[in-house]
């Protein structure tokens, strides 16, 4: 990409997040910019807003801003004798109070009456330059929100990927895209089902087994201080080891007289797992699911 071409593709992507971020105070939400950068070597840009902001209103203002672009908005430019005069022209004046001094000759971007920004960068004449506006991620840190996004020929890119990845999807599962939604609601109650009944199980182990080791073709212990405590109220002097390819969990009752410490060094030792161990819990990933279940075979097998 030639440098008239990176200019081109920089003024799209920082007329969007102009158009953007007032959609976003169109919701109502009081959002400052710390920073804008938009001429990176990619073809993306971010913006850094102070205040956090929710996926929700992310995409609403998403919705917004493609409208506006499409509104065929005429973009100028105006320079102002310091702030307080460009403030006096337009009262809904966007600007960063931390780079702008009083007296400083301002220049107001002004999009028809949508939007009035004080900024330095280059930007396009009429809001159908953008094209489109598209959002391709955010995250959160130490309070802020940074958003990712394309504009141009690189967003319609983007979107075409992305909805054919989901059209695809849909088709060789069977349903049609518009309900991708309601399966992906239905998919998250089935698996939530699923984890219901996999607690129940786990925790009827937890209560049947006193004794001994127990290999599972998978298990999950989300609160191993949970399950040591429901292990302890019933099987004070036992103790369980509950194996799988992916982790194991050793508990034993307050007055069991096995040593766990000593079954979890020599799984240590042997390299099989990744976790900690004592007298009474061994806890972690397993790395060698053969080679552990022959030590644990030594300790007998339920």
């Amino acid at each position: 990409m030639d440098h008239t071409e990176s200019s081109e593709m920089w003024k799209q992507l920082h007329s969007g997040e102009h158009i953007f971020i007032r959609s976003l105070q169109n919701l109502g939400l009081n959002v400052h910019v710390r920073k804008a950068d938009t001429e990176r070597s990619d073809e993306s840009g971010r913006v850094y807003i102070r205040e956090k902001v929710t996926s929700n209103k992310i995409f609403l203002a998403l919705e917004e801003t493609n409208h506006i672009i499409n509104a065929d908005l005429t973009v100028s430019e105006e320079s102002f004798n310091g702030l307080d005069a460009a403030v006096k022209k337009f009262p809904k004046l966007r600007y960063n109070d931390q780079r702008i001094e009083p007296k400083d000759t301002v220049r107001v971007v002004r999009m028809g009456e949508f939007d009035f920004s004080a900024c330095k960068h280059l930007h396009v004449k009429n809001t159908k330059e953008i094209v489109m506006f598209m959002v391709t991620g955010f995250s959160y840190l130490h309070g802020e929100t940074e958003v990712r996004f394309l504009a141009g020929e690189p967003a319609i890119s983007h979107c075409i990927k992305l909805l054919s990845s989901v059209i695809k999807t849909a088709y060789d599962n069977n349903f049609q895209p518009e309900i991708l939604g309601e399966r992906f609601e239905k998919l998250k109650s089935l698996c939530s089902e699923s984890d219901g009944r996999a607690e129940s199980l786990f925790n009827s182990l937890l209560e049947s087994k006193g004794n001994g080791v127990v290999k599972l073709k998978e298990f999950s212990v989300n609160n191993p201080a949970r399950s040591l405590h429901k292990f302890l109220g019933v099987h004070k002097a036992g103790y369980l080891i509950l194996l799988s390819e992916k982790q194991i969990l050793g508990l034993r009752g307050v007055a069991s007289s096995e040593n766990l410490s000593v079954i979890g060094k020599e799984l240590k030792d042997e390299e099989t797992f990744i976790g900690d161990f004592s007298e009474d819990h061994i806890m972690g990933k397993v790395t060698d699911y053969k080679k552990a279940a022959e030590i644990l075979d030594k300790y007998g097998r339920k």
